[in-house]
C-alpha cells in the first residue's frame, strides 16, 4: 500500500454553497452519487490504469480530501486534506467472467447502491476486465464534488490526448487576477430581494400548475441503472430539420417514451432540469471538481400529442429557462448568506414538486483513447433524489448519444425497459420531423 499524503497537503476550502445541499441531504437513502462509466475496446494493463488515474491528483486536490464540517452547521463545511489518505483505497480491480454490457450493469447498479463513507474522500474508481470483451472504468463520485461537465473533463484527462496541465494553470491564474467572481449579488438590499422574491415567486406558481407527485412515496435502498446508445446523426437530423436544440430533442423523445411506459399522464410534468453556472464563476483548481450547478423546473406538455408540435413548445420554454439562468444565480448567491438550514429546508421544498430528474451533458466531439484503447461510450449518471425517483442524463459523445437511467427500481419497475423505448420514441420523432 502506498501513502499519498504528500499531494494532499492543502489548505483547508469552504465548500461552495451551491454544493452544500447535496453533501446536507446527499446520504442514506437520498445518497447523491453519481458515476463516469468509460467502456474500452480492449484491457489496459490494471498497473497501467491505476497510474493514469493518479494523473488526476495532479489537477485537483479534491481526490486527497474530505469534508470537515464547520462549527455548528451554520456556514459551508470545509474541504481538508484527509490525512490517513491512501490512494489504493480508492482505486480498486476487479476480473469479470466474460459479462456483456447489460450483465455488467446489472451487477454494477449493486456496486452503485453502497454509500461511499463520508469519513473519507468521496469517491472510488472501479476497474473491470471481462467485459464485452474488453474492460470498463468505473468512477463513482458524490456529488458535492462533480456534475456532468466535471466527468467530462475528467475523460479527456484520462485520455492519450490530455490538455497541457501548465496552459491549464495558465489559465486559471488569468481567470482569477480578472474577476474573483464573475457575477456578485445586487448590494442594493431592496433590489436584492425584491429579485429574489420575483424569482422564487415566478417558478413556484409555474411548479404548482402541474399538480401532486407522481412518486410520493420516499426513496428506498435499491438503485436500478439502465443504458442506451443512441446514434447523434438522427438527432442532427433532426436539429437541421426544425431549428431546435439538441437539449429540446432529448427532452422531447424521452418524454414520448415516458409516456407510453407510465401510462396515463398529466396534461404538463415538472422535471428538474439541473443546469450548470460555471460560465458564471472563477474555478479553483485547475480540474474543476466544485459541482456549481443549480435546477429549475421544466414543464413537460404531454397535452400536446404531436411530436412536432412538442418539440416546438420544449424548445421555447428552454429559451426561456436559459433566458433566467443569470438571475437564478443571483439569487443563488443571495442565498449563500443564508444559514445553511434554511437552505436546506428550501431546497427540499422545490425538490418535492418536480417529478423526475433530466439532465443533458455536452461530451467529447471526437473518441477518446486511454493507453490504447478506445472508449466505445460516455456513460453518465446521477443519483435520484426525493420525489424523484427516476433520473436520466443524456451525453453527447462522438456520433453517439448515451441515455443512462437510475431510478429505484421498486417505484419505477419498467426502468429496465426504458432504453429500448427511448430508442422507439427517437425513431417515432424522426420520422415525424422528416
Amino acid at each position: 500500500m502506498t501513502r499519498d499524503t504528500a499531494r494532499t497537503k492543502q489548505s483547508r476550502e469552504r465548500m461552495r454553497m451551491m454544493d452544500v445541499p447535496f453533501w446536507d441531504y446527499g446520504f442514506g437513502n437520498n445518497r447523491q452519487i453519481g458515476s463516469a462509466i468509460f467502456p474500452l475496446v480492449g484491457t489496459p494493463d490494471p498497473d497501467a490504469v491505476r497510474e493514469r488515474v493518479r494523473r488526476l491528483m495532479d489537477w485537483t486536490p479534491r481526490f486527497g480530501q474530505m469534508v470537515e464540517e464547520s462549527r455548528g452547521r451554520i456556514r459551508a463545511p470545509f474541504w481538508a486534506a484527509d490525512p490517513h489518505f491512501d490512494f489504493d483505497r480508492h482505486f480498486h480491480h476487479v476480473r469479470l467472467d466474460g459479462l456483456g454490457m447489460g450483465e455488467f450493469f446489472e451487477r454494477y447498479s449493486r456496486r452503485y447502491e453502497v454509500p461511499l463513507d463520508k469519513r473519507r474522500p468521496l469517491w472510488e474508481v472501479w476497474y473491470y476486465t471481462g467485459v464485452e470483451g474488453g474492460s470498463v472504468l468505473a468512477f463513482k463520485m458524490h456529488h458535492s464534488m462533480y456534475d456532468g461537465l466535471s466527468f467530462v473533463a475528467m475523460s479527456h484527462i484520462l485520455s492519450d490526448t490530455p490538455p497541457s496541465i501548465e496552459d491549464a494553470r495558465r489559465k486559471l491564474e488569468k481567470a482569477s487576477a480578472r474577476s474573483p467572481q464573475a457575477i456578485k449579488p445586487d448590494r442594493s438590499r431592496t433590489t436584492r430581494w425584491t429579485n429574489l422574491v420575483s424569482t422564487a415567486r415566478e417558478k413556484l406558481t409555474e411548479i404548482r400548475e402541474h399538480g401532486e407527485s407522481l412518486w410520493p412515496q420516499p426513496l428506498g435502498d435499491e438503485r436500478q441503472i439502465s443504458v442506451a446508445s443512441l446514434p447523434m446523426g438522427k438527432i442532427r437530423g433532426i436539429q437541421a430539420r426544425t431549428g431546435s436544440s439538441l437539449t429540446a430533442i432529448y427532452q422531447t423523445f424521452w418524454s414520448m417514451a415516458l409516456e407510453v411506459m407510465h401510462g396515463s399522464m398529466p396534461d404538463e410534468l415538472a422535471v428538474s432540469l439541473p443546469m450548470s453556472m460555471r460560465h458564471l464563476t472563477t474555478p479553483t483548481h485547475p480540474l474543476d471538481l466544485d459541482s456549481r450547478q443549480t435546477s429549475t423546473p421544466l414543464a413537460i406538455p404531454f397535452h400536446i400529442s404531436d411530436p412536432v408540435r412538442r418539440l416546438g413548445v420544449v424548445h421555447e420554454r428552454l429559451n426561456e429557462v436559459k433566458n433566467l439562468r443569470e438571475s437564478i444565480y443571483r439569487s443563488a448567491l443571495i442565498a449563500e448568506r443564508l444559514p445553511r438550514q434554511v437552505l436546506h429546508r428550501a431546497v427540499l421544498a422545490k425538490i418535492k414538486l418536480t417529478n423526475m430528474i433530466s439532465s443533458s451533458v455536452p461530451g467529447p466531439k471526437k473518441p477518446l483513447t486511454v493507453l490504447g484503447e478506445q472508449i466505445t461510450d460516455l456513460f453518465l449518471h446521477t443519483g435520484p433524489v426525493p420525489h424523484n425517483p427516476l433520473a436520466v442524463v443524456f451525453t453527447s459523445y462522438a456520433d453517439r448519444l448515451s441515455v443512462v437511467l437510475t431510478a429505484d427500481p421498486i417505484l419505477v419497475p419498467w426502468v429496465a425497459k426504458m432504453p429500448t423505448e427511448a430508442a422507439t420514441a427517437l425513431d417515432a420523432l424522426d420520422a415525424a420531423t422528416s
